[in-house]
């Protein structure tokens, strides 16, 4: 058996994190709902995911009611759903492009699978569940998962969506979080709406607090007890100023700054904690995102009270670590991850959880100065794109990326862009730098510029 020293030194020196960029996230849209795309429009302004990135579905009522219902048949969710999603990606292009999914809001939080199963679950398993048994026993396991298994395993490299690895003929996950729920129980539209907007001046701050676990007697909490230790070492081997880490009984008080909180409960009260904008905080309750369940706290009021996700399941999943949230989480966010990435690289069986917040928050990213030569602002013919390299200093863990309308089209410091196949009128120039910083941390940022094409 490993020593648990000889785990947390392996897991330590493991954690490399990359980041996903806005132009490989697509965002569902419920077309029938109002709310839905003006969410998402709010949504996709604020984190700058292109147009082409956005895809509509339409559910008809009496199919679909997200003022009465909150379940979809796994029949209509393939038709309706599922099908035209791949579809419109297809037609697109962007089969390769997009890595992960945000739904909107007004969009079904269970699919009425056996067992039931949550719409982020379903999606994360590209409509291709496994067998029932194993959702049920949490021993489906997520190839993206980091670990640790036990407290004798290591946790291990923090990868990138673009370069996890699956074994040969398993089904490629489609990491998926839904941005808010609006309903009985949950938020309200305002809300919503005040928590993109609030998520969005999150990215790059490194706020400085807490990371709390609470303990008590709830089994709830006894089934992660275990990765408490791990996670608390980790995290006092990753060298952020400002960061400290509380195991404890006792409740957080209410001028304690929080970062992360976890624990296992029927009942929580974010609105008395002094959570920072962005954390990550859940409570393990069968009913967390069962939004036509009572007497369990939902998920949206973390959200509602700063956090920046969090996560819940649709229906009993009985006290099983798996099918939640590790520790280790608070890891992979501190050194730079997004919360999509930071959510399934720690969720063991993820297929009765529903993620929830925004995808793309990451408080302990660092931010970088990207430039590109001058273009003009009228093109035609071969027009060479060039990275402004007195700003962008090059690397050998440079990337390079360059999108004409959201569509990845060439790699490199220089493209040449062919305007003569884009129709005349304008278009949107984007240039994505992925860098290391530090030896540590992929991040990637960008700058986009409007031309018009005069061919």
């Amino acid at each position: 058996m490993l020593k648990l020293a000889l785990i947390l030194v392996l897991a330590h020196s493991a954690f490399f994190a990359f980041s996903i960029g806005p132009h490989e996230l697509a965002v569902l849209v419920n077309d029938s709902s109002l709310d839905s795309m003006m969410l998402a429009n709010y949504y996709c302004k604020l984190r700058g995911v292109p147009e082409c990135n956005i895809v509509k579905v339409e559910l008809p009522e009496d199919v679909f009611n997200p003022k009465k219902e909150i379940k979809i048949s796994h029949e209509n969710f393939t038709k309706y759903i599922w099908e035209p999603f791949q579809n419109v990606i297809k037609e697109r292009g962007l089969d390769s492009q997009i890595l992960a999914v945000a739904l909107s809001c007004d969009f079904p939080t269970t699919v009425t699978t056996d067992p039931e199963t949550s719409v982020t679950g379903v999606i994360f398993a590209r409509n291709e569940l496994p067998e029932s048994m194993k959702i049920k026993s949490g021993q489906a396991i997520s190839s993206l998962f980091a670990g640790p298994k036990d407290k004798n395993n290591a946790v291990f490299l923090s990868k990138s969506l673009d370069e996890m690895v699956v074994k040969p003929g398993a089904v490629q996950p489609l990491p998926a979080m839904m941005i808010a729920y609006i309903g009985p129980r949950g938020m309200t539209y305002d809300a919503a709406q005040q928590f993109v907007i609030e998520m969005a001046t999150v990215d790059y701050s490194a706020p400085k607090g807490t990371y709390y676990f609470e303990t008590n007697e709830d089994v709830r909490t006894k089934c992660r007890l275990w990765e408490y230790p791990i996670a608390e070492n980790i995290l006092h081997n990753v060298t952020f100023p400002g960061i400290s880490i509380m195991i404890t009984n006792a409740p957080p008080s209410v001028d304690l700054p929080i970062i992360g909180y976890m624990t296992g409960n029927r009942y929580v009260k974010p609105q008395q904690m002094l959570l920072i904008r962005g954390a990550f905080a859940d409570h393990l309750t069968s009913f967390g995102a069962a939004f036509g369940e009572g007497g369990h706290t939902k998920i949206t009021k973390w959200l509602e009270a700063g956090a920046g996700f969090s996560a819940g399941a649709v229906t009993e999943p009985y006290a099983i670590w798996q099918k939640f949230p590790s520790a280790v989480i608070f890891a992979h966010y501190l050194t730079g991850c997004t919360a999509i990435e930071s959510l399934y690289l720690s969720v063991a069986s993820p297929y009765q959880l529903l993620a929830m917040g925004d995808p793309l928050v990451k408080p302990w990213a660092q931010k970088f100065d990207v430039a590109m030569n001058p273009i003009p602002e009228k093109v035609s013919g071969k027009q060479i794109l060039s990275v402004d390299e007195s700003v962008v200093k090059h690397e050998l863990t440079n990337r390079y990326y360059w999108l004409v309308d959201g569509k990845r089209l060439g790699f490199g410091k220089k493209f040449a862009w062919d305007t003569k196949k884009e129709k005349n009128g304008r278009h949107k120039v984007r240039l994505v730098v992925g860098k290391t910083i530090d030896g540590v941390v992929r991040q990637q940022c960008f700058v986009e510029k409007t031309v018009v094409v005069e061919n």
